[in-house]
């Protein structure tokens, strides 16, 4: 199989369709993949909106194990998610009582009932359990007078519960089974509860901290496989994805390159410095808050300096990607990655803006210093002194580890997320090793950024 292979790359018009063969081949496995195990690759990671209120006078929820008593009422905001509901702010007024089965007390070494004063609740909720946990109770339609941004914010917080997956670079939340129970509530005394079905219920404060199983026999949630299934997706889409960039950039010359204005040592600690430098600012856009014109100047500083060699050491231009050189490939070929990156990813056709309050230049600005950066000199670098292979791999490393500064704060699942960005940098990083543009890499990251994953 290998040598017809070697046959078929020799030949220059095998070798313009083997990466097209591939391309399709792989995509063919991710597209039987996704339709078959559609529910451990979840749903997109979008807001829950809310179209109404109501409000109860005594409500009690039963769940398998587990018997929640509203006896003073409260309010109930469904939270919509592609106009079904999928989550449920509770608020409560006073105190609610947890009651449980035979079976439950069996096993737990806590005295039921419990009586907890809390003031709000969040749970993950199917749109047809919401109808039998409403049972015999009246719910009248009713506004109240929290703020809209509170109840948003409440209704968000049950994404903590949900097992998270990642398709290159865009979260998913993957939605319990009906049957399983996950609340999440506040209450005045004890703290943040947490409660998850299968595992535990834990009260946090700094007078309780208890926990007791909940034996259920089999583990609901997450879905059998999940984290293997979302790594495989990802491992099939990115082959696919490397073999269309190898026939979308086939006439294109690529041919290496040699630095003549730093030695291997120098370049190194350059290297070394740039990237330690570009995470920092990262870091600190994310931990601070920073204005997107602040990071624009941070990120400008060492492009100056670069600039520098461009002047002293008269370093052409296009050793940092910059060219005119067939710039109408090098931006159709992003824009047909990204419009197949954004199918495989959101299952949907056609793109939505997710970016309301950022400028478009600002972004672009922003998009551009950091792929001077990274293409103009970490790439380079690492591919003129350790080969191709390796240069794109570690820097893919390196872009992977820039992008997951923030999701890693909001996503339990380090492993899968990891290799998500990890499989998107190699998608960006590779495509630039082909066409040596810098275009291409900064027309698909603003597009990715623009409508489908915050890279920037």
């Amino acid at each position: 199989m290998l040598n017809v292979i070697k046959v078929i790359y020799k030949n220059p018009i095998g070798k313009t369709f083997l990466g097209l063969i591939f391309a399709f081949l792989f995509g063919i496995s991710a597209l039987s993949l996704s339709i078959a195990f559609n529910e451990q690759l979840g749903i997109i990671d979008t807001p829950y909106n809310i179209k109404e209120t109501y409000k109860f006078h005594n409500w009690t929820i039963n769940f398998d194990y587990l018997t929640i008593e509203f006896p003073k009422g409260g309010y109930v905001i469904p939270g919509y998610h592609n106009d079904r509901i999928a989550s449920l702010l509770i608020i409560a007024e006073g105190t609610a009582t947890f009651k449980a089965t035979d079976t439950f007390k069996k096993v737990s070494s806590y005295q039921f009932p419990i009586v907890l004063e809390i003031s709000e609740m969040v749970l993950p909720i199917h749109h047809e359990d919401f109808e039998r946990l409403k049972g015999d109770t009246i719910f009248i339609q009713e506004e109240i007078t929290y703020p809209l941004n509170y109840l948003e914010e409440k209704i968000e917080s049950v994404k903590s519960l949900l097992y998270k997956g990642n398709i290159l670079g865009l979260n998913r939340i993957i939605p319990p089974s009906p049957r399983s129970v996950m609340i999440k509530f506040n209450s005045p005394l004890e703290g943040e509860i947490n409660y998850w079905e299968d595992e535990k219920i834990v009260f946090n404060s700094k007078e309780i901290n208890y926990s007791f199983n909940h034996a259920i026999g089999e583990k609901l949630y997450p879905l059998p496989y999940t984290l293997q299934i979302n790594l495989l997706y990802n491992f099939l889409l990115l082959l696919a994805f490397l073999g269309l960039i190898a026939f979308l950039t086939t006439d294109f010359d690529y041919d290496k390159k040699q630095i003549n204005y730093l030695d291997k040592n120098s370049s190194l600690i350059h290297l070394l410095v740039f990237t330690v430098y570009s995470l920092g600012v990262k870091w600190l856009s994310f931990y601070y808050h920073l204005e997107i014109a602040i990071q624009g100047i941070l990120y400008l500083i060492p492009v100056l300096y670069l600039s520098y060699w461009v002047i002293i050491a008269k370093v052409p231009l296009t050793d940092f990607g910059i060219t005119s050189k067939k710039i109408i490939k090098s931006i159709f070929v992003p824009i047909v990655i990204f419009y197949l990156l954004f199918i495989s990813t959101t299952f949907q056709l056609i793109p939505e803006n997710s970016y309301t309050t950022t400028s478009l230049f600002s972004i672009l600005l922003v998009i551009l210093l950091q792929q001077i950066i990274f293409r103009g000199f970490i790439q380079f670098t690492l591919e003129t002194f350790l080969g191709k292979w390796p240069g794109i791999i570690i820097t893919s490393s390196i872009l992977a580890a820039f992008y997951l500064i923030t999701p890693l704060q909001n996503n339990h699942n380090t492993v899968l997320t990891f290799f998500s960005y990890w499989s998107i940098s190699l998608i960006i990083t590779y495509s630039y090793h082909r066409t040596r543009n810098i275009i291409t890499p900064l027309t698909l990251i603003l597009l990715l950024n623009l409508f489908v994953s915050h890279l920037y």
